[in-house]
């Protein structure tokens, strides 16, 4: 069996079954196969956050004053404007579910 510290066992590792349960103080010691799997994971991961962090504004963002997010503001000429996120706040949400989607990729493959 294969860990993620550097070739020895750690103390949060074992081969005993652990109970079930959201905030687990011991791992299975993963195989060779597991741990490359855990390592492609975050490699992709990686991957695919410097592209969410490559997107550029190239399109201007027309805010309107005191505009907050999801709420609803009459513009200048009397239109009603749903507030809606940046690109940037997108961007950060993406970045953020990643993260999300890449804890909950790793949490399933040691449990």
């Amino acid at each position: 069996m294969s860990d993620l510290f550097g070739g020895t066992a750690n103390a949060r590792q074992t081969d005993k079954d652990q109970p079930e349960g959201l905030f687990r103080k011991r791992y299975r010691k993963l195989s060779d196969e597991d741990v490359k799997l855990h390592d492609t994971i975050k490699d992709k991961a990686e991957e695919l956050a410097a592209l969410i962090q490559s997107i550029d504004n190239r399109l201007p963002v027309i805010t309107a004053p005191a505009c907050e997010e999801g709420g609803v503001v009459e513009s200048f000429v009397g239109l009603s404007i749903t507030c809606l996120p940046s690109v940037m706040d997108h961007k950060a949400l993406a970045i953020q579910h990643l993260e999300d989607s890449v804890y909950r990729a790793v949490k399933a493959l040691t449990a």
